[in-house]
This record gives structure tokens, sequence and C-alpha cells, in this order.
């Protein structure tokens, strides 16, 4: 599962960076992390095609910054150190979208943002401290799975399908 998670952050950065997606760069990565025959190259690319469209719906003409690193102290002596998986650039602020490669359902959203809404926390603290900026939202994608969770919004059941 770890090389799949990998080889899917890749195709995801990549088509970040690139605006679009290609199945020729997801097969050969998928390759590369000898994980071609776990997940169908032609559904990854359809899973990003349709992520990207999210992006664009959700937040038209703003810039991607993928991959970002971050570090930070943070104000108790201990210092926080991590790879943003994406970052959406606003005129309002910023977004900031996780990526995992959890094939489980939205029945254990609710857990995995416990488990990783402290990290995104930690993040958006980060990115305000050095831009002076807000995360506006905080998502986790999940590309397996096809949908995208709002961190702050689990809560209340909210999970859209990308």
């Amino acid at each position: 599962m770890a090389a799949l998670g990998t080889a899917l952050h890749h195709c995801l950065a990549l088509s970040g960076v690139m605006g679009e997606v290609s199945l020729e760069h997801v097969k050969r990565l998928l390759a590369m992390w000898d994980v071609e025959t776990t997940v169908d190259a032609v559904a990854v690319t359809s899973q990003i095609k349709a992520f990207l469209a999210w992006l664009q719906t959700r937040w038209p003409s703003s810039a991607l910054h993928v991959e970002v690193p971050v570090e930070s102290s943070r104000g108790d002596g201990s210092y926080l150190r991590g790879r943003m998986d994406l970052l959406v650039e606003t005129n309002e602020g910023w977004i900031l979208v996780d990526h995992k490669s959890n094939p489980g359902g939205s029945v254990r959203d609710t857990a995995l943002v416990q488990q990783y809404g402290p990290q995104l926390k930690a993040y958006a603290d980060a990115i305000y401290a050095t831009t002076g900026r807000s995360v506006l939202e905080k998502w986790i994608y999940f590309p397996v799975a096809g949908r995208v969770t709002r961190v702050d919004d689990v809560s209340r059941g909210r999970t859209d399908e990308s």
C-alpha cells in the first residue's frame, strides 16, 4: 500500500504541475513503483481528471502548488517539518489538500480526519505564520475511492464525490 500511495502522489503531483493528466505518465509512474497491476491506469487517470475538474470548478483560475515543503517552529519548543501535497492559492487565502490512498469507504472519514486533522491544522498554522494568509479550507482527497472530505465539516457528514 505504501508503494501505491507514493505512486499516486507522484501522479497527482505531476498532474498538478502540468495542469492535466496523461495516461502515458500514469502508466510510467505506476510501473516505476511496481504497482501497475495493483490499480488500473485508465481508472487512475480518470480519477485524477475528475479531481482536477473538481478543483477548477470550486476554485477557477486559482494557482496550484504541489509538494510544498513546510518548516515552522510550533512555539512550544517543537518543530514542524513536512511536505504539503497540494495548496490552492485563491485571492481570499489558501485551500490545503492532503492525499490519502486509503481505499476504504466514507464510514472511515471521521477516524481518518481525527488521525490526520492535527497534521493539517499544523500545516495551516505554518502557512499563516509564513504568508500572513489564512487557510480557508482543509480537505483530504482519496484518489482510490474517488472522493474528497472537508476536514472542518466531517462531523456534519460533508463528503464530495469527485
